[in-house]
């Protein structure tokens, strides 16, 4: 921004590095006898010659998006709004001839907004063929082995949250399937944990285990896999070691309806069955 006298606040350490935006209003319509940007932070309004704003890199709408083609040394106060001239404003998406031919108009009918596109209910108008142009920049080309490893060099990462630990594995490192494991502790050190939840890839695994999340203090865990056509079809697996095993079934892939079997260790054992 320009200090209040207009000249360019040299001493500020960011000058001409911080990017902004704001509105710019067309002259013409609603009142407004002359093109004025708004500032969005503040609502105040600004004439062009009269305007804070150092420089103007595109401006943009519903419709399109112009990039400022009239050099970094021209200040916002006496830039031309003329977009239909290539010279001032390359346009990044090509518009049909009738929208053309409405931003041209712009430039010699004060009555028009730039912000306001004519479509006068015709079809072709609004058939905008978005054709972005080339990149820049080099295309980029990764190999399939190096896109599958996913967490470069080794395959795995590890990130540390306040008392979290987040432990990320590409498919085929591990040698348990294990995609994600996250631990939370009871401490800022990172010692005791209390729990942690794992997910596993059940293509990779033949009792197709999906998840499991263990209670390390409780001697507790529970693990959920991937309803299948496996003889034992289990669904859900929650045991306390030492006290109680609950196993629950897919009813759809057993010939017997088991439902659910409760195991308490030395005690007794429940069944539950579909019908």
């Amino acid at each position: 921004l320009r200090s209040a006298d207009g000249d360019l606040q040299d001493n500020a350490p960011l000058v001409e590095k911080r990017v902004h935006a704001w509105v710019l209003v067309r002259g013409g319509a609603r009142g407004i006898q002359e093109t004025t940007f708004v500032e969005p932070t503040t609502g105040q309004s600004f004439s062009v010659p009269n305007c804070p704003y150092i420089s103007i890199e595109a401006i943009w709408n519903s419709k399109n998006y112009w990039i400022n083609m009239q050099g970094e040394d021209i200040p916002s106060s006496r830039t031309l709004f003329n977009l239909s001239s290539p010279q001032a404003w390359l346009s990044v998406y090509d518009m049909p001839p009738a929208e053309e031919e409405k931003i041209s108009s712009l430039t010699t009918n004060r009555n028009d907004n730039i912000f306001t596109l004519n479509t006068n209910n015709n079809k072709q108008s609004n058939d905008i063929s978005f054709e972005v142009p080339f990149s820049w920049v080099r295309k980029i080309s990764i190999d399939e082995k190096s896109f599958a490893l996913k967490y470069p060099p080794k395959g795995q990462r590890t990130i540390l949250y306040h008392r979290i630990k987040l432990e990320l594995f590409a498919m085929g490192i591990h040698k348990y399937g294990l995609l994600s494991r996250i631990t939370l502790f009871a401490d800022d050190e990172r010692i005791e944990k209390t729990e942690y939840h794992e997910t596993f890839s059940s293509k990779s695994r033949r009792d197709k285990l999906n998840k499991r999340i263990v209670y390390p203090q409780e001697g507790k865990f529970h693990e959920f896999f991937v309803p299948s056509i496996h003889p034992s079809a289990v669904v859900e697996w929650v045991e306390c070691v030492g006290i109680k095993r609950v196993i629950k079934f897919n009813p759809n892939a057993r010939t017997d309806g088991l439902l659910c079997r409760i195991e308490y260790f030395g005690e007794k054992i429940e069944e539950y069955y579909s019908g």
